[in-house]
Order: structure tokens, then sequence, then C-alpha cells
């Protein structure tokens, strides 16, 4: 069975817990959700793809961040305030996506061919591509 790697650095980036609303907490991976909308625009799919994935990771080290949050009130108002964010810096991850061979074959082509700049998680977490490419795997029994 052949599945997609892809080895992906970012520098600092912060895939935000919901309901974290005052400040801007993270997860120490990014979550399936986040890596299959990142397959699914790469595509530019207007249905869902069905795939397994494995998502790996390590990053050096967590820093606070701050960003002003803008706020609309009803009556028309925007207040604002500070929004800490954390942030991971330094974001080493190993992705493995397993689906149908010719969707893996056209995500590899849009992955060296995009001239979008790769993001994963916040649109300001650019995702630089370090080594994509399809590798065999074997299911082993535990």
């Amino acid at each position: 069975m052949k599945c997609l790697k892809l080895q992906i650095f970012q520098e600092s980036a912060c895939y935000k817990k919901p309901f974290a609303f005052k400040v801007a907490e993270t997860y120490p991976l990014p979550p399936y959700s986040t890596v299959k909308g990142f397959i699914h625009s790469l595509l530019n799919a207007n249905e869902f793809i069905d795939m397994a994935i494995s998502i790996q990771g390590t990053y050096e080290s967590i820093f606070e961040n701050y960003t002003t949050f803008y706020s609309m009130k009803r009556n028309g108002k925007i207040t604002t305030f500070p929004l800490r964010v954390f942030q991971l810096y330094n974001v080493e991850l190993v992705i493995h996506i397993a689906t149908h061979e010719d969707i893996m074959n056209t995500a590899l082509q849009a992955l060296w061919s995009s001239e979008e700049t790769l993001t994963l998680g916040r649109a300001e977490d650019v995702a630089v591509l370090k080594s994509a490419k399809l590798v065999d795997v074997q299911e082993v029994p535990v």
C-alpha cells in the first residue's frame, strides 16, 4: 500500500483550540481536521475526500504573542482588546496521508507546483515543504 509522506517546517504556528476565547491556546500538533482542510484546499476539492492521516512532529518552544481582537456589537459599536496568542516555534512535522493513489498523485503534483504560499493552521502560519513523496507502507498487526 502507498501513502503520501510530507515533511513540513513552520517557523511559527498556532493550531488554535476551539472555545479558547480570552487566550488563543494552541495544540502541540495540527488537528486532523486542519490537515484534511489543507489537502482539500490544495486540491480545490468541492466534495469530501476520505483519507487516513498520521501526524507526528516536534517544536522547539512555545512563545506568547499579542494581537488586537475586534468585536462588533449589535449596536454597531466596535470594541477592541489585546488577545494573547500562544505560538509554537520551529515546528517540524511528518504527515502521512493514505487515500486513493490518483488523489495522492494529484496532491503531490499540486504541492510542488502551487503558486500560492502553503499555510497550515492560520493564514499567517507559512508551511515550508521540505519533502513530499509517495512511500510504501505495510499494515502490522498489533
